[in-house]
């Protein structure tokens, strides 16, 4: 079948899952750990924050979700007046600039999200931060007398949760993607039993020698797959990341294979490959 007529099925199926209310949700650039659980934010912004926070979650793994992320907001929101000098320029006074004052309001917002992440069924966290986003703008002034912007702010509700999109996605960013190689340990397999000893040295390069070792050995061994691309994908090597959890997804044999197609769907974002249009479960060309 032609590359084009592949195309073309494609956009039939997803056509007709779209009549039956069944398209697939819109995948983000930038997902949450397939490991982590959305809880609950507290406080002002909190439920916009939780809500677009659960919008970022990964497919969940086979293994199910081992840490829960939650926490707690704050929010200040402060106005001031202050003035804005124009200065123009008529023809009436021979090309003289006249001078006018035009009172501005000054608006200052800032929402912080205090998290935690804790195992599932312990009341200890293993992690904790803090992320902030700050909004600054102001209103009325010369280009609101010309309506081109707003003469008075926005409901500082509508400030926050606007925030909150935006500390959502911040958070994202800063939590993941949780490179922790597949436990191999079931395996038995001494080389990768010794590639997860050096990681846990903090030592990838050495690690990734021998996941390399392993799949001269033996090229469709998921596990060994599924970490180089997690090697390169620490490395900002994307590209490889990419192409490593492609093979992972193809040789899954007895790995669970869908962290492997959620790492590879995210990078095919990332590198502008859209999975509508070489998507593993449709497509098995590569």
């Amino acid at each position: 079948m032609s590359t084009g007529h592949k195309t073309l099925l494609t956009l039939i199926c997803l056509g007709c899952l779209t009549a039956l209310g069944c398209a697939p949700k819109p995948i983000w650039h930038s997902l949450l750990p397939p490991d982590i659980e959305v809880g609950e934010f507290t406080g002002p912004g909190g439920e916009t924050l939780t809500t677009e926070l659960r919008r970022r979650l990964s497919p969940k793994p086979m293994s199910g979700r081992t840490q829960i992320l939650s926490g707690s907001t704050q929010f200040e929101h402060k106005t001031a007046q202050s003035q804005e000098t124009v200065i123009k320029v008529t023809k009436k006074t021979n090309g003289q600039s006249v001078t006018e004052t035009i009172p501005i309001t000054i608006a200052d917002a800032r929402l912080i999200a205090k998290w935690t992440l804790t195992p599932t069924g312990s009341a200890k966290p293993t992690r904790q931060g803090q992320t902030e986003e700050v909004w600054r703008r102001s209103f009325g002034g010369y280009l609101a007398q010309e309506g081109v912007t707003d003469s008075t702010p926005e409901e500082p509700d509508k400030t926050r949760d606007n925030l909150a999109r935006t500390l959502a996605a911040l958070m994202v960013t800063e939590l993941g993607p949780n490179h922790t190689p597949y436990n191999l340990v079931r395996s038995y397999d001494k080389q990768s039993l010794e590639a997860q000893s050096l990681v846990d040295a903090d030592n990838w390069e050495a690690a990734a020698k021998i996941w390399q070792n392993i799949i001269k050995e033996n090229p469709i061994f998921a596990p060994a797959l599924y970490n180089l691309g997690l090697y390169h994908e620490r490395s900002g090597r994307l590209a490889e990341a990419w192409e490593y959890y492609r093979q992972a997804y193809r040789a899954y044999n007895d790995f669970a294979n869908r962290e492997a197609l959620t790492r590879a769907t995210d990078m095919m974002f990332r590198l502008g490959r859209p999975p509508w249009i070489r998507h593993p479960i449709l497509f098995n060309y590569y």
